[in-house]
């Protein structure tokens, strides 16, 4: 939520104040608090804080005070499990209880005020709270994704993730020992499955469906499964839903997809966003589209190699003939500390949409598109025609080194490089 903004359009300097209302928006607090070689951003907000007071007398009391302090960044942390931004640094602005320079960590949790001071907002800043303050943002999916209960014995495991356009978060695992199917014994294991499946509609029915869930900004559940467990689990929730007079689930009938998935883990979502049956129904969701484009960008690396480039210096020349149709880079290139780096991709994004027609992507690293990328030096193209990439700098090495060698060998007009290596090896 964004109370204020203040940025000086001359210079890009100014002030924000915000508040975080979702593990999401977190997120984008620990990339806009990032610190850099040439400035570090100022974070003000309320804090407890330890004060030593001595009295007159040499006695020493000590006690914990609420106030407000401003801290120039040095590190920041993003901690998921316990919804909050771990921010360390010098306090910046004189208070009565805390001297200007010590030391002091900031807790940054949900719906706490915060103000953030830059000496310069790029462009990826302000898409970046341009795209946090997205009243229509939220959960874009929800999946279900179920391990195989046929066949011996073993356990039933699910796991509930909600998947936005940058957190993949695990909101509930269930697990259930199922026994082996014995011929004498043929209720056991159809006792521990509906156990299993009663678990797993429990724990979506508070994750999804709670009151502190925004069940109406989901846009589509996902069922995935080996096997044939996702239907005998839809049917199970759709017979389950009636019993119990569930009407939110009843409702929100038209957004449940079932998918295949190899496991019930959270990579298993990489191949379940690349089926291309769920195309259409995924297509709106933006983790989606970067799943497609980078699996598109593999697949060309096979199949066109000359419209699929990837590196910094090939993707900028790239850029400078105006040939990226799709650029994706991840979300850490933009947390460098050395403002040089940062700076460079910023300027390859502004000149790729300055283009008009190149579509920027910027994946985040906590989804498993992102972390792919990121192997792929978090720099990635898709280009409109094919074209080759330049290696003039290296031959210009090349042949300083050869240069280096040349002047290295004897310049006695009658000794031959041969006899001169040979004099060399003491031969």
């Amino acid at each position: 939520r964004l109370f204020k903004k203040s940025i000086i359009a001359r210079n890009s300097s100014g002030h924000i104040t915000l508040s975080c209302t979702s593990n999401e928006d977190l997120w984008h607090l620990y990339n806009l608090v990032a610190p850099t070689s040439d400035g570090a951003a100022t974070v003000r907000t309320s804090t407890d804080r330890k004060v030593v007071r001595t009295g007159a007398t040499g006695s020493v009391t000590s006690n914990r005070v609420r106030l407000s302090l401003s801290v120039a960044v040095e590190t920041s942390e993003f901690d998921g499990r316990g919804n909050c931004v771990r921010i360390r640094g010098r306090v910046s602005v004189e208070n009565d209880h805390v001297r200007m320079g010590s030391y002091h960590t900031l807790d940054v949790g949900l719906d706490q005020r915060v103000t953030l001071s830059r000496d310069r907002w790029d462009a990826v800043h302000l898409d970046l709270i341009e795209s946090a303050c997205n009243p229509d943002a939220g959960a874009d999916v929800v999946a279900i994704l179920l391990s195989s209960v046929t066949g011996s014995s073993g356990r039933g495991c699910a796991n509930i993730a909600s998947v936005t356009a940058h957190l993949t978060t695990v909101r509930a695992a269930v697990e259930v020992s199922i026994p082996k199917r014995r011929p004498g014994r043929p209720d056991g294991a159809g006792k521990a499955v509906e156990k299993f499946y009663k678990g797993v509609y429990d724990s979506m029915m508070r994750t999804v469906f709670g009151p502190d869930s925004e069940a109406d900004k989901i846009k589509v559940i996902l069922i995935a499964s080996p096997g044939f467990t996702r239907d005998e689990y839809w049917e199970y929730l759709l017979a389950e839903s009636v019993r119990r007079g569930d009407r939110e689930v009843i409702k929100a009938k038209s957004k449940f997809v079932r998918a295949r998935s190899s496991s019930h883990h959270v990579h298993s979502l990489e191949e379940v966003f690349g089926d291309a049956d769920l195309a259409a129904r995924l297509d709106n969701t933006k983790y989606a589209r970067e799943n497609n484009a980078l699996q598109k960008f593999l697949r060309m690396l096979d199949t066109d190699p000359l419209r699929a480039h990837f590196g910094y210096r090939a993707v900028r020349q790239a850029a400078d003939a105006s040939a990226i149709q799709t650029l994706m880079l991840t979300d850490s290139l933009f947390r460098s500390f050395e403002a040089a780096e940062r700076r460079k991709y910023v300027a390859l994004v502004e000149d790729v949409r300055r283009g008009g027609n190149g579509e920027v992507l910027v994946l985040s690293t906590m989804h498993g598109s992102g972390k792919m990328l990121e192997q792929v030096s978090g720099v990635a193209s898709i280009l409109r025609f094919p074209m080759e990439e330049e290696f003039e700098e290296e031959e210009e090495e090349v042949q300083e080194d050869v240069v280096d060698e040349e002047e290295e060998a004897p310049k006695h007009p009658k000794q031959t490089r041969l006899e001169y290596d040979m004099e060399a090896l003491g031969l």
